[in-house]
């Protein structure tokens, strides 16, 4: 304290001064500031309970709610084309339509039959064919060997250049193709050599050729017509029907009927040859050229062959 504070409290100490007091303002007052003061405080509380609850209530919500996850873009998945199934060749068989892109001369005829490790064919003047494993397929691939021709001479110049071009095809095939029903040999370029068109043994009337057997006489008139899975005909004594399956060059017979007819002898004779030789084949293919002939073999090696009328 300084000493003018000091002179004033010796003076009221000495001489007192009442000085009235109204008690009720001063308590009214004293709550008043007191309750003020507590209402600071709840307000500051509440502002302050405010500011960390903005804070914590985001806090609190991303650590209870699950985040959604953020969108993904699905890949687009690109249509795959079924790719079309190769074909098996055993069994079929082709007339050439055109050689090293060179049409077939009109009045010739180049045809490749497949059978099941086989091939055979012609080449417009002399015939060929292949023994066993002569010919194999692997998917697209394929190869052609081991085959034998005949060595007859063409004068035709024409047809002697178109038969060594189909010569020289043939070594080179490695792999076809078949497009709009049309077989194509490829070298291993992928190059296109020869195209051939389907030669199909159904939708033909097929008579047997006497030059299946003595048996068969010098005019037979023994016939086979082929429709998908049923074969009938002439029997020569009588008119017959039977369920065919075919598997490639595999042929079977099966439910076989002939209903006969009053015949001679030896038209009775030949009938029953012949129905017992078709209903025992396994074997049957094609073979394409001037004169297409079907061949039909059963398991012991009995051969009943068809000229195409």
């Amino acid at each position: 304290m300084n000493g003018f504070e000091d002179e004033v409290r010796t003076l009221m100490q000495a001489d007192p001064v009442e000085v009235p007091v109204d008690l009720d303002a001063v308590l009214d007052g004293g709550r008043e500031a007191v309750r003020g003061r507590r209402l600071g405080w709840t307000v500051a509380g509440l502002t302050v309970g405010a500011v960390v609850a903005s804070i914590v209530t985001p806090i609190l919500i991303a650590q209870t709610i699950p985040a959604v996850p953020a969108p993904v873009d699905t890949p687009t998945v690109a249509a795959t084309a079924t790719a079309a199934p190769v074909p098996r060749l055993a069994g079929t068989a082709w007339t050439a339509e055109e050689v090293r892109g060179v049409p077939v001369a009109t009045g010739t005829s180049i045809s490749i039959t497949f059978e099941d490790g086989r091939v055979a064919g012609g080449d417009g003047c002399n015939s060929f064919g292949g023994s066993t494993n002569s010919f194999t397929q692997d998917g697209d691939r394929i190869s052609l060997g081991n085959m034998t021709m005949t060595l007859k001479l063409c004068d035709d110049a024409v047809v002697m250049t178109q038969a060594k071009a189909f010569g020289e095809v043939l070594k080179a095939t490695t792999n076809f193709r078949v497009d709009d029903g049309r077989l194509v040999l490829l070298d291993t370029a992928g190059t296109p050599l020869a195209t051939f068109a389907e030669f199909r043994v159904d939708g033909r009337t097929w008579s047997l050729d006497p030059a299946t057997g003595k048996w068969a006489g010098q005019d037979p008139g023994l016939t086979l017509a082929v429709e998908g899975t049923t074969v009938s005909g002439n029997s020569g004594c009588g008119s017959y029907t039977a369920t065919l399956t075919r598997e490639g060059s595999r042929w079977s017979i099966s439910n076989l009927t002939n209903e006969p007819i009053s015949c001679p002898y030896e038209a009775g004779r030949r009938s029953g040859v012949f129905l017992a030789r078709l209903a025992k084949i396994s074997f049957g293919t094609a073979l394409p050229g001037p004169n297409p002939v079907l061949l039909l073999r059963t398991a012991a090696g009995s051969e009943l062959r068809f000229l195409s009328r």
